[in-house]
């Protein structure tokens, strides 16, 4: 005769043990069940099942790399970068001409969202899409055949364009020219135009004669294309500051730590100059892998990174003191890692930062101090995949990380 089993409380999700081991025991005491399948329905804070809520189709369309702060909505829809309105009934085109289907990544910081595919760069940022830095001045033309009282030696120009924000270029190479006698001046010509919009100036950088010190000689507009240097007259105490710098990098993984945004491109991550998020020293700002990078994820205490082999922590306050240290001999899948803020439990309830995400072995958090903990691996068996998806929400007071995962 079948015997009746109440089920009070439900433990969650177990496909690893099997199906007659689902029952817990604390001694000769039943403490709970775990499920072998759940469809459609939650298991709150008190071990209750609860049925899962419905959806609504509420925009249609060819749309991918969706992405939300809370105060703005991103998506790809073909060709198009895109901004949900808040009632998810329609949709502002913030840029056009988008080539391919690369998985879109995002970063909000300072009231902008930082954008890139690993192909295209950008910024939002009052409500528009504008560039990510600024293109790099082509160098200029040194002529010496003006008449002046320069003294004979050595002299070296590089330019600069300044957005309307007051954002610098990074310089243009340096080009140099030799007066043979204290009779001559230099005409700067071949001055190229920015063909940026925002772009309203142009800043004209010159050496004294025979050193490698450049200051600011001239500020143009950007309709100016050749002035002449007949003294020392007019040369400012405003040194250079961006030279050798450029826009950062495009990559397919953006994050922020320590004052710098980390640019995650295929098997390494570049970083920009300290606070100034739209530069970068290509030569000397990056991290070389083994692999290909699949996440890069702050923390308080340094940078989780996850590549299709491993995931390591780098520990310290940045690039230059980082500690390397292995956690998982298992890789993290791209696109499912997110971060949360919360109190540190047991910690003196300060706030911290944590991370999950969807790791080839199971659902992880990579906590505030560098320990990493797989939640799932010994109850919970999914077919890996290289990509996914994943996101946080509050649903009927329960805290939720969902991880949806691609095609294998």
């Amino acid at each position: 005769m079948a015997k009746d089993i109440t089920i009070k409380d439900f433990l969650g999700l177990n496909n690893v043990l099997p199906a007659e081991e689902l029952q817990v025991k604390e001694g000769f005491k039943t403490t709970g069940y775990y499920l072998n399948k759940a469809t459609n329905v939650n298991i709150d804070n008190r071990n209750k099942v609860k049925r899962r809520n419905g959806y609504d189709l509420k925009y249609a369309g060819d749309c991918h790399s969706m992405w939300s702060d809370g105060s703005i909505c991103l998506f790809r829809s073909g060709s198009d970068l895109q901004t949900l309105s808040e009632d998810f009934l329609s949709a502002t085109t913030l840029r056009t001409g988008i080539t391919g289907s690369l998985n879109m990544a995002y970063l909000s910081l300072n009231n902008k969202v930082y954008y890139s595919d690993g192909n295209i760069t950008g910024v939002i940022e009052n409500g528009a899409s504008r560039s990510w830095g600024l293109d790099i001045p082509t160098a200029p033309i040194l002529l010496s055949s003006i008449p002046g009282s320069l003294k004979a030696g050595i002299y070296q120009v590089c330019l600069t364009y300044v957005r309307d924000d007051g954002q610098e270029s990074g310089s243009s190479d340096a080009v140099s020219i030799t007066l043979a006698n204290n009779t001559s001046g230099i005409r700067i010509a071949g001055i190229v135009l920015s063909s940026d919009p925002s772009v309203s100036k142009i800043r004209v950088y010159v050496s004294r004669r025979d050193s490698e010190i450049f200051y600011l000689a001239y500020t143009l507009t950007n309709t100016s294309q050749t002035i002449d240097r007949t003294s020392e007259d007019g040369l400012t105490a405003i040194s250079l500051k961006t030279q050798f710098l450029s826009p950062p990098p495009a990559g397919q993984i953006l994050e922020y730590y320590g004052g710098m945004i980390h640019i995650g491109s295929f098997d390494v991550d570049w970083y920009t100059e300290p606070f100034k998020y739209e530069l970068c020293n290509v030569l000397t700002n990056h991290i070389q892998f083994q692999n290909d990078l699949s996440m890069i994820g702050a923390v308080d205490q340094g940078i989780f990174y996850g590549t299709d082999e491993q995931i390591s922590f780098a520990r310290g306050t940045g690039p230059k003191n980082f500690k390397f240290e292995d956690k998982a001999d298992y890789g993290a899948i791209f696109g499912t890692m997110r971060k949360i803020n919360r109190h540190d439990i047991g910690k003196n309830e300060a706030m911290s930062t944590f991370i999950m995400f969807a790791s080839k072995k199971g659902l992880c958090i990579g906590a505030s101090d560098g320990d990493l903990v797989n939640k799932t691996r010994d109850v919970y068996d999914y077919t890996a995949t290289d990509i996914g998806a994943g996101f946080t929400r509050r649903e009927d007071g329960i805290d939720q990380y969902i991880a949806v995962l691609g095609k294998t």
